[in-house]
């Protein structure tokens, strides 16, 4: 962690000026309520709350951020509580909010981030709060007969823009890291750190039953490919040789590397594709509640991705270091990232159909369908985060692995 004294420089003054930031969070929220905008007024409140994290902590009034990093988002929030500029606004109170918290965690917990992670935590954070964002606007919508959202295009619009802002903030963050004099060590790589018997617990797939049930699942994908391909159906070709891809994925690792994944992590991984596969074929349209599901098990699966991501991180480099708590934020924060990194990407694949004619590779559903969707990715990465993380070990020291022996 840098020091205090270098990050805060004259703590007084830099506290004084960081609550007064806090109290005008608190002004923005009292006028957004008069203004009619209590979902703003909740944000601003709960910017003022991330504010005084540190100070309730550590029970030090004068341990606050920076005054300027508040400062940003104390703009963003009285410009759009008294109605000027009220989406860009947004955007940048929700991205400054995000670096805020970077940057907290970075200067007063025992995370350690490299600026390359640095830039990619912040945007999938913003991204997150965004999405979060917009759930609770589509909710307030619907229970209380309010109109934040007018349709699709505008949430999506708000997602897309967000991000943008995001990644913005994410380069600044990676200036502060660069800035505050970390002193990182060189790379190093901890094999199977963790649960030492984690892997004898775990059967690999070729030693497994579950094989002929993965082989099985492949099977129906080549079948369904061929039945798309046969037919010139060029939607369901995507939506078929994807998913046909990802379950092959295993017997690739398998010829490339020569290692079995775990029979467990196997099939999760063919469920996934066969479940996206089958809603391609039909029960998206015949089954409402079908995404959610789909979306649940696949948003599983890129929550264990991110883990043994984070993990293969923690392992290779001393120059982070993610404690369990964090890696669970993280899980969450990333899962959701993707989450609307993959709305965004139905909404181009709509706009690109819209433009070229033909139907939409992907396809979206209405407000309420992005809705659900990032809350049962929320659902799927929560899963993980508590009980599943165990199954993405190996891949997390295969991947430290892998690092180690390239270089990165």
């Amino acid at each position: 962690m840098p020091s205090l004294d270098r990050l805060l420089g004259n703590e007084r003054l830099n506290a004084a000026l960081a609550w007064a930031a806090v109290v005008g969070l608190v002004v923005g929220a009292v006028v957004s309520v008069v203004g009619g905008d209590p979902l703003w007024a909740g944000f601003a409140l709960v910017a003022a709350a991330v504010a005084v994290g540190p100070a309730v902590t550590r029970r030090s009034r004068t341990t606050m951020l920076r005054w300027e990093m508040l400062a940003v988002v104390l703009v963003a929030v009285l410009v759009r509580a008294f109605g000027f500029y009220v989406s860009p606004a947004g955007y940048v109170a929700t991205a400054g909010l995000a670096l805020v918290v970077a940057v907290q965690l970075d200067a007063f917990t025992a995370v350690e981030m490299t600026p390359r992670f640095g830039v990619l935590f912040v945007t999938v954070a913003t991204a997150a709060f965004a999405g979060v964002w917009g759930v609770v606007e589509f909710t307030a919508d619907a229970l209380l007969g309010t109109a934040f959202l007018a349709d699709v295009n505008e949430l999506m619009w708000d997602l897309v823009l967000a991000t943008a802002v995001g990644l913005v903030a994410g380069l600044c963050f990676d200036l502060y890291l660069r800035a505050s004099d970390h002193e990182r060590t060189g790379p190093t790589v901890a094999p199977d750190r963790g649960d030492p018997g984690s892997r004898g617990r775990r059967t690999a797939l070729g030693g497994s039953t579950l094989r002929y049930v993965v082989r099985g699942m492949q099977a129906f994908l080549v079948l369904a490919t061929v039945y798309a391909v046969a037919t010139v159906q060029y939607t369901l070709i995507v939506n078929t040789g994807v998913p046909l891809a990802l379950a092959a994925f295993p017997t690739l690792v398998r010829w490339r590397y020569d290692r079995d994944l775990s029979a467990g992590l196997a099939l999760w991984i063919a469920t996934a594709a066969v479940l996206h596969a089958l809603g391609a074929l039909g029960l998206y349209a015949w089954f409402g509640w079908y995404d959610q599901v789909t979306h649940t098990v696949s948003a599983s699966l890129v929550a264990g991705v991110g883990y043994a991501i984070v993990g293969a991180l923690e392992r290779y480099s001393t120059a982070v270091e993610f404690p369990p708590r964090f890696r669970v934020l993280l899980v969450l924060l990333f899962v959701l990232g993707i989450g609307v990194a993959w709305e965004i990407l139905e909404f181009a694949t709509g706009g690109i159909a819209a433009l070229v004619g033909g139907e939409p590779v992907l396809a979206q559903y209405g407000l309420r369908d992005i809705a659900l969707d990032l809350v049962f990715d929320v659902v799927g990465g929560l899963l993980v985060a508590l009980w599943g993380t165990r199954y993405f070990d190996d891949v997390a020291n295969g991947l430290a692995r892998r690092l180690h022996l390239h270089g990165e």
